[in-house]
């Protein structure tokens, strides 16, 4: 466990900075377990996993009641395995008991989502605002914390080919899995894209008009 990527396991010590002040960054699941019992051993592989496929939305952090009783009793956690999510200091979701891995990730895109959703609407508002530059900066991250919204994306692109940035615009579609590139939306903005790149690279009117006299 300790050697996974996106996993951590605190002390008392290190328990606020690891949990408390990552929380005001992003999700953290802190996991209550024990390896004394059954359903723990069998439930940790699955959040292990998923904070492997998540790649870092969300931390993993887990505690060993046996260990860190105490930790376990200033957050009221009297069975195992238990789950609490932290979102700027404060517990905000609690799960009890070895859940499947699908409630598991219905749980984390819960909080997930949400934190993109916040940053995607914001940068719209700092793009009707006049600040192309902090818009740009926040769609990009709303994208990586939720790439499975293709409305960030969407949302991004439109942007870029609205201020002429047509190769970063282009770039980004490139950068595209094959089921998002086969988007609707997507495939309008690459269609739309397309032309204002054959339009930017045509010879200019009165060339056009000379050639064809």
């Amino acid at each position: 466990m300790s050697e996974a990527r996106f996993v951590f396991e605190p002390t008392p010590d290190n328990f606020s900075k690891m949990v408390l002040e990552n929380s005001a960054k992003g999700p953290v699941l802190v996991n209550y377990w024990s390896p004394k019992a059954g359903p723990c051993m069998l439930f940790m592989p699955r959040l292990v996993r998923l904070a492997t496929e998540y790649a870092g939305r969300f931390l993993l952090v887990t505690i060993n009641t046996d260990l860190y009783a105490r930790l376990a009793r200033e957050y009221s956690v009297n069975s195992v395995p238990t789950i609490k999510v932290f979102r700027n200091g404060k517990v905000v979701e609690s799960v009890y008991g070895a859940q499947p891995e699908t409630e598991i990730k219905c749980l984390i895109d819960r909080h997930v989502r949400s934190e993109s959703s916040s940053g995607h609407v914001t940068a719209i508002r700092h793009y009707q605002s006049g600040n192309v530059e902090q818009a740009l900066t926040l769609l990009a991250q709303a994208a990586m914390d939720d790439p499975t919204d293709l409305r960030i994306s969407t949302d991004l692109i439109k942007i870029l080919i609205l201020e002429k940035r047509l190769i970063q615009a282009q770039d980004l579609i490139d950068a595209l899995p094959a089921s998002a590139k086969a988007d609707s939306a997507i495939a309008t903005l690459r269609a739309h894209l397309d032309f204002l790149r054959v339009a930017a690279d045509a010879p200019p009117r009165d060339r056009l008009e000379q050639d064809v006299s």
